[in-house]
């Protein structure tokens, strides 16, 4: 049938039946009145009328009253509140939901990554819910950057505070191989030579790469590999645009250890080489004649420690060469130009060719002693003497972990 037809059908019978019904109802008061009428009894019409107009009256409010309570009940649908309190069911069903809710409240918090550590008797009355130390439902949470806040060994351990110290160590272990100054009388307290102490510390200018390059031609280091993979990952570490995982720390941190082991003083020739440079920078410092300003050199090369890094030394007066690390110690040229350590050259692997100068005043050296770090308090590594050589040679000074 055509949904039109049935809709006008249904309409029409709807509203002929509700006429005739309201004819019904129409007619026994209608008789009664006509009666009232011929009988000259009019009080009972008003009473009849008023009966009917009260009773219809009565029906138009219920009727009302139902529209709203059902219009009402509709638009409250979906509900923003569950009724499920005391005054809203019984106490058997809101018993059930009070253990639905805990049991899903400890559900949820037992999924949240965090330290268990003395949680055990925490959910006496949800055992089925407790969480496995060794293996939590988060897994393995590790942050870039940072060390897990249940790490056993470096919780909460900000990766980027340990790299901008690890050159001040590197530097003050160094130094810390300074030999005794054998110039000055017997003391309890020798002092270093402070000659080795220039030769050894690393200028503000000079970056870490470069300055291991300037430990081996002193031969302090004499594994150009092991510089090679530390510098790698130390210098992506610093400044790379990402922070480095747990796992590359880790292993930046065991080639620091082998940085720091792999530390031993100075040869005897290359000290003496050192001492003698000095001397000779003493005692010719005011003799430069008009060639030596022209920039004319007088080199004198020659071998003084065939090792590993197979450095040469040699006496130069060049001044362009001897002022690039003395820039920030306000030399001139001319007296740059006599440094201890003009020039190192390597001779294998990636450091061929490499030359460096390194030489400062004695009012413009960082005063770096064996055991401290270069920054000024607050620093969360430190050097150790480890008691074992499997020991590591430095140890961690933070608040989440202090020793």
């Amino acid at each position: 049938m055509n949904p039109t037809l049935e809709r006008f059908l249904n309409s029409s019978s709807f509203f002929f039946f509700s006429l005739v019904c309201l004819c019904l109802i129409l007619l026994t008061p209608a008789d009664a009145i006509y009666q009232c009428w011929v009988t000259d009894r009019l009080t009972n019409i008003f009473f009849i009328a008023g009966a009917y107009v009260l009773t219809f009256i009565l029906a138009a409010l219920i009727y009302a009253t139902r529209l709203y309570t059902n219009r009402t009940a509709l638009a409250g649908i979906p509900k923003a509140w569950i009724p499920i309190e005391e005054e809203d069911v019984t106490k058997s069903v809101r018993r059930l939901v009070v253990d639905g809710l805990a049991r899903s409240a400890v559900i949820t918090y037992q999924a949240c990554p965090r330290d268990t550590t003395g949680e055990e008797n925490s959910f006496s009355n949800y055992k089925d819910l407790l969480v496995d130390p060794e293996r939590p439902p988060w897994g393995s949470v590790e942050h870039p950057g940072w060390s897990s806040p249940k790490s056993t060994d470096l919780p909460d351990l900000p990766y980027r505070t340990v790299i901008l110290e690890l050159p001040d160590l590197i530097e003050a272990k160094a130094v810390s191989t300074a030999p005794a100054d054998d110039t000055l009388p017997n003391t309890m307290d020798p002092f270093p030579d402070m000659r080795a102490v220039e030769a050894l510390q690393r200028p503000a200018s000079m970056g870490v790469r470069q300055y291991l390059i300037h430990l081996g031609n002193l031969g302090v280091i004499t594994s150009p590999s092991l510089v090679v993979e530390f510098t790698s990952l130390y210098e992506r570490a610093r400044f790379s645009s990402h922070q480095l995982r747990e796992s590359e720390f880790r292993e930046l941190m065991r080639l620091f250890a082998d940085i720091l082991r792999a530390i031993m003083p100075m040869p005897p020739p290359i000290l003496e080489g050192i001492r003698d440079s000095a001397s000779y920078q003493t005692g010719t410092e005011s003799m430069i004649g008009p060639s030596d300003e022209e920039g004319e050199t007088d080199t004198v090369d020659h071998q003084i420690y065939d090792g590993a890094f197979t450095p040469t030394r040699s006496i130069s007066l060049r001044p362009s060469v001897a002022s690039m690390w003395d820039a920030r110690s306000g030399r001139s040229a001319s007296s740059a130009a006599h440094s201890p350590l003009s020039r190192f050259s390597v001779g294998t692997g990636s450091y061929r060719g490499l030359q460096s100068v390194h030489t400062r005043s004695t009012e413009s050296l960082r005063r770096v002693r064996s055991g401290q770090s270069g920054s000024s308090g607050g620093s969360v590594i430190r050097l150790a003497r480890p008691q074992d050589p499997t020991d590591l040679p430095y140890t961690f000074n933070y608040a989440g972990r202090r020793n």
